[in-house]
C-alpha cells in the first residue's frame, strides 16, 4: 500500500468511487467542524458541503474527545468577543465611559473580522485582561465577569457540540479499552505523540490528533487545518488520504 495523497473537497466523490476504503469512514477535526459551525469562517461553505458530500455518499463521519475539547476552546476563543460585541449593542452608553470605549473598539474589530471573513479569536492574554476588567464592575447588580458569562456564552457554548453534531451528521467515538477495537488498527503511545511533535514542531493538539488518525482504521481525514496537512504530507502514512478544502492553500 502507498500513502493515499491530498485530496479536495470537490474531488470527494471521484476519490470514493476508487478507493472503497473510504467509504468505510472518515475522521474530521477541530477546524473543519468549527468552519461548518461558525458562519464567518473562510471555510463555512465548503465545509458545509462537504459534509453534505459526505453524507449523500453515505460515508460515516466520526470524530473523538480530544477534538471536542479543541472545538469547544476555539468556540470559546470566538463567542467572548462576539459576546462582548452583543453586550455593547445591549446597554450601549448606559455603561461607563472605558467600559463603552473598549466595547466600542471590540465592535469595530467585529465589523473587520467579518468583513475579512475571518473569525476574531482572543487569546488567553485577551481574554484574562477582560475577565479582570469586568470582574471590577458590575452587571445588573452582579459581578461583571459572571453575569457577562451568563448572559452571553453559557447557553451557547454549552449547546454547540451537540447541535453541530447533530446538523452535520457526526459520530463521537470512544478510546476506553472495551472500545479501541473498533475504530484503532494500532496501539496510541504517549511517546509517539511526542515524536510528532518533536519532529515537526506543532502543538500537543494537533499531535494527538495526527497520532490518533496514523493509528486509525480511518482512512481519510477531513481538515483544514495546515499543520495537520503539513505533517501528513511528510510522514506519507500508507493507505491514507487529506481531504481538504480547495481554497485552502499550503
Amino acid at each position: 500500500m502507498a500513502y493515499g495523497g491530498i485530496i479536495r473537497f470537490s474531488e470527494v466523490l471521484k476519490t470514493a468511487l476508487s478507493q472503497p476504503s473510504i467509504k468505510s469512514g472518515c475522521f474530521v477535526d477541530t477546524s473543519v467542524l468549527f468552519a461548518a459551525s461558525h458562519p464567518p469562517d473562510e471555510f463555512n461553505t465548503e465545509a458545509e458541503e462537504v459534509f453534505e458530500f459526505l453524507t449523500e455518499l453515505e460515508i460515516p463521519v466520526f470524530t473523538n474527545v480530544n477534538v471536542r475539547s479543541e472545538f469547544i476552546d476555539l468556540h470559546r476563543r470566538v463567542m467572548i468577543p462576539d459576546g462582548l460585541g452583543d453586550l455593547y449593542t445591549a446597554y450601549g452608553k448606559s455603561l461607563d465611559g472605558p467600559l463603552y470605549a473598549k466595547l466600542q473598539s471590540i465592535n469595530t474589530s467585529l465589523t473587520t473580522a467579518r468583513n475579512t471573513g475571518k473569525p476574531l479569536k482572543f487569546d488567553e492574554r485577551q481574554i484574562k485582561e477582560w475577565r479582570h476588567f469586568l470582574h471590577s464592575r458590575q452587571l445588573k447588580g452582579k459581578n461583571g465577569w459572571i453575569q457577562f458569562c451568563a448572559d452571553f456564552l453559557q447557553n451557547k457554548i454549552e449547546a454547540i457540540w451537540n447541535m453541530t453534531c447533530d446538523e452535520l451528521g457526526v459520530n463521537f467515538f470512544s478510546l476506553r479499552n472495551s472500545d479501541q477495537s473498533n475504530w484503532l488498527a494500532g496501539e496510541l503511545k504517549w511517546e509517539d505523540m511526542a515524536s510528532i511533535v518533536g519532529r515537526f514542531g506543532v502543538g500537543s493538539f494537533d499531535a494527538m490528533i495526527i497520532n490518533l488518525f496514523l493509528n486509525s482504521k480511518f482512512s481519510m481525514m477531513v481538515t483544514a487545518d495546515r499543520d495537520l496537512v503539513y505533517v501528513i504530507e511528510a510522514m506519507k502514512p500508507d493507505d491514507k488520504f487529506v481531504c481538504i478544502p480547495d481554497r485552502l492553500t499550503l
